[in-house]
């Protein structure tokens, strides 16, 4: 699956906020406290999965 350079795409993103996603199994409370917070909406987000990669 390729995705394109987003600097090309032929739409703006002003107005759009960014956003960045972390995964933890127990360090909730130290991310906090650099700014991360619960989902708000965590219907709306989804994962993939790749069975090819080895999990610990």
């Amino acid at each position: 699956m390729e995705f394109p350079n987003h600097r090309y795409l032929p739409f703006s993103y002003q107005g759009v906020s960014s956003r960045w996603l972390l995964g933890t199994k127990d360090a909730h409370g130290l991310y906090r406290r650099y700014g991360f917070k619960n989902l708000t909406e965590p219907e709306k987000i989804m994962m993939r999965l790749n069975p090819n990669t080895n999990q610990a």
